[in-house]
């Protein structure tokens, strides 16, 4: 029996929601299964041919298999003879699955609250203080046992999953001629462009505030035309406060 003759047995309805492009088949499926880190949400997935044409009961599928065999995966390169690297096939893919994390990452949490849903209407609107003690508001919030952010690319990924949970279009590694931009943001005013640095001890902080600083400016990162607003913001994550202590406008 293949995969989907397995979902009309199991009467698992697969449709997409207007809101989102989110299937019922994996809401329910993630009732029982977590999603992986999103720190992993934008890298490439190796996985190899047997565990994907592999027969087996949808319970047991594991989340990338699944992902897959819903169409919300894709083969992007073939690595060697038993194995492929796996990536979302679009850009509304792509939304749709960071909008899971973010629904994974928040299920405890009031989103009105903490204002997860202002998001997009702050970055157009607020200035930088304001966006990043939100920022560190939304974080707080979350569960930081099930999600810890352990390094750089771990508050990349946070706040990426969390603007896209938002319905926010985001870009990460923007390539440029002079580097690659942690993460790129648009509203309909304004274009943020942040980078990211990680300090394991407080001592750390000013630092690494500098260098992701002088990053933004001698790398010249959003400076293309898009016709709007230019915010370049360099934030230090504390390890040990658990949050954004030291940001800088650029």
């Amino acid at each position: 029996m293949n995969f989907f003759q397995t979902l009309l047995t199991d009467s698992w309805e697969f449709t997409w929601y207007e809101s989102g492009g989110q299937p019922t088949l994996l809401l329910k499926y993630l009732k029982s299964h977590a999603l992986t880190s999103p720190d992993l949400f934008d890298r490439p997935i190796g996985i190899t041919l047997d565990e994907l044409s592999a027969s087996r009961n949808v319970n047991d599928l594991s989340v990338t298999a699944l992902l897959v065999q819903a169409g919300y995966l894709t083969i992007k390169d073939q690595l060697n003879a038993a194995e492929v690297e796996l990536g979302y096939p679009n850009q509304e893919v792509r939304l749709s699955i960071a909008r899971l994390y973010a629904d994974e990452m928040l299920r405890n949490v009031n989103r009105l609250e903490v204002g997860v849903s202002r998001l997009e209407k702050m970055l157009d609107c607020e200035n930088v203080d304001t966006v990043v003690n939100h920022f560190n508001a939304v974080l707080n919030a979350i569960d930081y046992r099930q999600f810890p952010i352990r390094d750089e690319a771990s508050c990349r990924s946070h706040i990426e999953v969390l603007l896209m949970g938002a319905a926010m279009a985001t870009d990460v590694e923007k390539h440029s001629a002079l580097g690659r931009s942690d993460l790129e943001v648009r509203t309909q005013n304004r274009h943020w462009v942040f980078e990211f640095k990680f300090a394991r001890k407080a001592s750390e902080v000013s630092r690494f505030l500098a260098e992701a600083a002088e990053q933004l400016l001698t790398r010249r990162y959003g400076e293309a035309p898009h016709g709007r607003e230019l915010i370049r913001v360099a934030l230090v994550f504390d390890a040990e406060k658990r949050a954004f202590t030291a940001w800088e406008s650029v």
